[in-house]
């Protein structure tokens, strides 16, 4: 059994290093920065230059000021989101956790944010090679009818699926490949042809 949740969790780890590498953004719209203030505004680009430079550290450290400083911007669950992806790629998963949690209890239902949030709760419980802890997380982004709408949804939807084909739920697995390729076949093709 032992040997199972390792092959698992290094089969979950390697289906998401385009996403921890980089390979997913949720940036902050072009059309809703060009509504705020000047100085609200330079705030936050000074965050985003840091993160950028993949200056993690001097990034969330700026993204907590702008946190603190526009409480009430709604910029907030990207800097939150923000905040939380730098403690994830400076090599913090449990300090990451904090923070997207944080996130999706404060701002559920803003789904640019906390549904990959959600997803990135998950891939941080695999660094930390918490497979049930992932496992629960998959499933509750491939319950929430809302969640379940973002493009890493099909992603964690497919990990739950290998997860499961991996402790002999044959089923179970089968079930969730086929309404990956269903759900997914326009909105995310590649993943839609995993499943």
């Amino acid at each position: 059994m032992a040997r199972t949740g390792v092959l698992i969790c290094i089969i979950a780890t390697m289906a998401m290093r385009w996403v921890c590498a980089g390979g997913f953004d949720a940036p902050f719209p072009d059309a809703d920065r060009a509504k705020l203030d000047e100085f609200v505004s330079h705030g936050l680009a000074k965050a985003d230059k840091f993160y950028t430079d993949q200056k993690y550290e001097e990034a969330a450290v700026e993204y907590e000021v702008f946190i603190q400083d526009h409480a009430k911007s709604a910029a907030i669950p990207y800097a939150m989101f923000q905040k939380a992806r730098c403690a994830q790629l400076d090599g913090d998963p449990k300090e990451a956790i904090r923070l997207y949690d944080d996130l999706v209890d404060s701002f559920p239902t803003v789904l640019p944010y906390a549904a990959p949030a959600l997803y990135f709760i998950a891939e941080c419980h695999v660094q930390n090679r918490d497979m049930p802890k992932a496992v629960k997380t998959w499933m509750e982004m491939a319950s929430d009818a809302d969640y379940r709408q973002h493009p890493l949804a099909a992603v964690a939807i497919n990990q739950l699926a290998l997860n499961w084909m991996a402790q002999g739920k044959t089923e179970d697995a089968m079930k969730l490949y086929r309404r990956g390729a269903v759900d997914y076949r326009s909105g995310n093709p590649d993943q839609a042809l995993q499943s």
